[in-house]
């Protein structure tokens, strides 16, 4: 099909129109989406068919007015189909839906084309004589339903669409009121926001350069609190301080966006699953209004994808099991998501069969996996679960084009890694299971504490401390394998020395006269934080400086493979701080070297 598009070569403001629309329809294909995965339920189809019927007048007279006349043309026919349902929303069935989200996917990948100037034909003839096929059918069930009213006394008439054109809706006073669009009052018009349409690379700049201010502002604090300090200096210093931590925030607030739009695409894929599985889900998702930053909501969208996939695939029984185990026949899925801290934690609860332990060691030994050294049998619950996501690792007895290939799990795992995130795993045999990630908001500017080891400048994340303590008063003990343990109220933690298990970092770091001058005495400052891995782990360092606010910047090659460090920072000073990964930091003194 040929795009009918007018060639107005040298016409910059035409095609300024024309990526304004692209971009606007891209927007309404997914509030169709949305609409179309609602009409699952029935209480919601009158009102959704009416936000399709819109959104779809919407871009065929626009797409017609900047010469999209192919897309024009086949929104059209869409038009016809969803006139006759918005009359009876009962004639919406599970093959419908499907029709409209294959209708959406070729609109989107029209789309898609138009925006990287792509020659190819778009060619949906086939599609287009599915939807009036469906029309025609559609519009004989609804005469039919007419003929029999439900009220007596009442005639109901349709008149039938001539020469393939729309049918002519009965007005509401002769049949069933078609619902009105609301009206904004004058107090709810004056109040409404207005939006501006800005270039992403624009926020990035606008976020790189509060980095390059909060770099300075730490230098001025730094200058402020020597010996060439007065009171006012301090108290503008201050007044900088506050300032730029509110610019920072207004700074992040543009680049952060709801999960709303990844969460609904994760509906869409648990609802063709779900037909293709033959597996009735009910999808439930709270907290799609959590914020993100934009950037690393495009990194967790493979994770939750891969994670759903294996939800119904794996854990989600079939039919006849469920009904045989005494579950409903429709299995439930539950996407959450929730701010805490500085964090945000995103979870996927199946109630499906769980995750064997048996079933993986078995596995693991079959490849000869391992973690840190230890054998499956010695691993913990925690780290049993946790291979799962090493490469090539299946318990699927067959391959399918869902799953069986060992790629779904490890690439989870991959990005959640780059989003310096932790993911946790929580399962019950017979009950399901609950995969729990954890992600910071964004990745560029955060607070954090500052901690030194033998002259090393470390930042341990702000979120995550519980408490600073003096441990002089209090006792440690030593197990048998080594490990430092502390027992605080009554609650015994694992002790971790930075000293020994960053000694490769520490080794890289510092120069030969640091290494001959190096006090290696054993401090009694201790910080308790909070590891997704481990619980409470109290990490013993030299001294503690205070609270810092830095920028995050990549490390070298170096240190790809050092796990324990999440990125370096610039300190006012202008010295390097590493900042620290809590949850990959090594508890065991056997590990530190």
């Amino acid at each position: 099909m040929s795009t009918d598009s007018p060639q107005l070569a040298g016409s910059d403001f035409f095609e300024e129109f024309q990526k304004e629309f692209l971009d606007e329809a891209s927007y309404l294909l997914e509030l169709c989406e949305e609409s179309y995965l609602n009409l699952e339920r029935p209480e919601n189809r009158r009102d959704e068919l009416s936000k399709i019927f819109r959104l779809a007048h919407s871009i065929k007279a626009t797409g017609a007015a900047v010469g999209f006349l192919d897309i024009s043309r086949f929104t059209h026919s869409i038009e016809d189909c969803v006139t006759i349902l918005r009359a009876n929303p009962d004639l919406v069935n599970s093959e419908i839906i499907s029709l409209f989200l294959r209708i959406g996917d070729a609109l989107k990948y029209r789309i898609k084309m138009l925006k990287e100037k792509s020659t190819e034909a778009w060619d949906v003839t086939e599609l287009e004589n599915e939807i009036k096929a469906i029309a025609a059918e559609l519009a004989q069930d609804h005469t039919q339903t007419q003929i029999h009213p439900v009220k007596s006394n009442q005639v109901t008439q349709v008149l039938h669409p001539v020469n393939g054109s729309s049918p002519i809706m009965p007005k509401p006073s002769e049949g069933k009121e078609l619902p009105k669009e609301k009206k904004p009052n004058g107090q709810n018009t004056k109040s409404q926001q207005t939006s501006v349409k800005v270039d992403t690379e624009r926020i990035d700049s606008v976020l790189d350069m509060v980095g390059e201010l909060v770099v300075l502002k730490s230098q001025l604090k730094n200058e402020a609190n020597g010996s060439h300090s007065t009171p006012k200096m301090n108290d503008l210093v201050s007044l900088l301080d506050k300032s730029i931590r509110e610019l920072q925030d207004k700074a992040l607030g543009m680049r952060m966006t709801p999960l709303k739009t990844l969460f609904l695409k994760t509906q869409r894929v648990v609802r063709d699953l779900s037909v293709k599985l033959n597996k009735p889900m009910e999808f439930v998702m709270t907290g799609e209004e959590t914020e993100l930053d934009r950037n690393m909501v495009e990194l967790l969208g493979d994770p939750l994808m891969h994670i759903v996939r294996n939800a119904l695939d794996h854990g989600i029984e079939p039919v006849d099991k469920r009904k045989t185990l005494g579950k409903s026949e429709k299995g439930t899925l539950t996407l959450q998501a929730q701010q805490v801290g500085g964090r945000v934690i995103v979870k996927v609860i199946d109630d499906g069969g769980g995750i064997s332990r048996e079933n993986i060691i078995k596995k693991a030994k079959e490849v000869g996996l391992t973690s840190g050294g230890k054998t499956p049998d010695a691993m913990s619950e925690q780290e049993v679960l946790q291979l799962i996501f090493a490469p090539g690792f299946s318990t699927a007895t067959c391959v399918s084009d869902v799953s069986g290939r060992g790629v779904g799990l490890d690439v989870v795992k991959t990005n959640i890694d780059q989003l310096k995130g932790n993911i946790e795993i929580k399962t019950e045999m017979g009950k399901g299971t609950s995969f729990i990630i954890s992600v910071p908001l964004t990745t560029s500017i955060s607070d954090g504490m500052q901690v030194t080891c033998e002259g090393q400048a470390f930042i341990l994340p702000l979120d995550r401390i519980r408490e600073l303590m003096d441990i002089k008063n209090e006792t440690t003990t030593k197990l048998d394998e080594g490990q430092e343990v502390l027992n605080i109220r009554g609650k015994i933690l694992p002790v971790l020395n930075l000293a020994k298990s960053l000694k490769k970092i520490l080794d890289y770091t510092r120069t030969s006269q640091e290494k001959q001058n190096n006090n290696s005495e054993i401090s009694n400052t201790i910080v308790v934080v909070e590891s997704s891995t481990n619980g409470l782990v109290a990490i013993r360092v030299q001294a503690v400086v205070g609270q810092v606010q830095v920028v995050l910047k990549p490390l070298g090659e170096y240190f790809l493979a050092c796990k324990e460090v999440a990125g370096a920072a610039i300190l006012g000073d202008g010295k390097v701080a590493l900042v620290l990964d809590i949850d990959n930091l090594k508890t065991g003194e056997s590990q530190a070297a």
